[in-house]
């Protein structure tokens, strides 16, 4: 099973090539990154283009795995070991690694937002 990252929907809604990989894909998409994709599509000023990109997000949300306590755990651990660091882990971030990190699976990325994130897998695309 792998985890979507925000950037791969971004990308697999503008690119056909990437949507096809996903189908052959057994993923799942964290609520964080359900929720920042949404709100880039609410950001949308054309209607045309809004409807379109709510129409792909409709094919994929039956995949959106809702945030849990495990995640929540990670995800507060994250950011506190970021801050440590000297770092900023942004909390859709965070929260997208902590669903990779509690389901044990690999991240599918598009960017590098993750690096350095100990014990998370990621594979960019």
């Amino acid at each position: 099973m792998k985890c979507i990252d925000t950037s791969v929907l971004i990308d697999a809604e503008r690119d056909e090539a990437t949507r096809l990989k996903l189908f052959g894909e057994d993923f799942f998409i964290p609520a964080l990154a359900a929720a920042e994709f949404l709100v880039g599509v609410r950001l949308i000023a054309s209607e045309k283009k809004r409807q379109l990109a709510q129409e792909f997000y409709d094919e994929f949300s039956t995949a959106v795995l809702p945030l849990n306590e495990p995640q929540a755990r990670i995800l507060a651990n994250l950011i506190a070991d970021e801050r440590r660091r000297g770092r900023t882990l942004k909390p859709y971030d965070a929260g997208i690694a902590a669903a990779a990190l509690e389901q044990e699976c690999t991240l599918l990325a598009k960017d590098g937002d993750f690096e350095g994130i100990e014990g998370l897998t990621v594979e960019r695309l």
